[in-house]
């Protein structure tokens, strides 16, 4: 592993500490070139792994590697307020209610048991998260073309959660109309996510 990339693996976790998701409840793996991939669980154990060795080791992800050739970076985590919102009995979708997780994620947030991985897949093949229900340990899957991509569909995904969630104590989480959540999300994709790419030429320094 570079310095650059294990420099950027601490940042990421720091950020995620910063959220209250302990790097101990978080697996990553960074689309590298030739064929490999580095594999990250928590700060530990990070391992270069060829295709094979990730779909013996992760079969669902490296399905969706597969699936989006335009994604670099997956995070499996388990942030507290998605575990809460994977508790809610009976929901398997939800709109966003915050027009940064239109834009990022998507239009709509999907709650899937892990078991039906069709509907996961299928899940993520427009979007950039989705919430894995499996029990006591249910988890986020966030994906990105760059480390801070994949990061920020985490973070937003667990800001969204908890929207919901506390919605419900309120009178129920207030969605975004439909057809302005697919807006947002269009307006992203065509803009913003090219100024993401732009600040890859930039140091640490210009970016707050």
């Amino acid at each position: 592993m570079t310095q650059d990339k294990e420099a950027a693996l601490k940042v990421l976790f720091k950020a995620l500490r910063g959220a209250s998701i302990h790097p101990a409840r978080v697996s990553l793996v960074w689309r590298l070139e030739e064929g490999l991939f580095l594999y990250a669980r928590g700060e530990g154990e990070v391992q270069t792994l060829t295709e094979i060795e990730l779909y013996e080791k992760e079969a669902l992800l490296m399905d969706l590697f597969f699936m989006r050739p335009d994604i670099s970076v997956l995070i499996r985590s388990r942030p507290p307020h998605v575990e809460a919102l994977a508790s809610v009995r009976n929901l398997r979708s939800l709109g966003p209610s915050l027009d940064d997780a239109a834009q990022v994620i998507g239009s709509r947030i999907v709650i899937s048991p892990e078991d039906k991985t069709k509907r996961i897949r299928r899940a993520l093949r427009k979007h950039q998260a989705c919430v894995v229900r499996a029990g006591s340990d249910s988890y986020a899957l966030a994906l990105g073309r760059t480390l801070d991509q994949a990061l920020a569909a985490t973070l937003i995904l667990d800001k969204s959660a908890l929207a919901y969630v506390e919605g419900c104590l309120l009178g129920g989480a207030k969605p975004l109309n439909p057809l302005m959540a697919k807006l947002y999300r269009m307006a992203y994709l065509s803009y913003y996510q090219k100024q993401d790419q732009a600040l890859l030429s930039q140091t640490a320094e210009d970016i707050p």
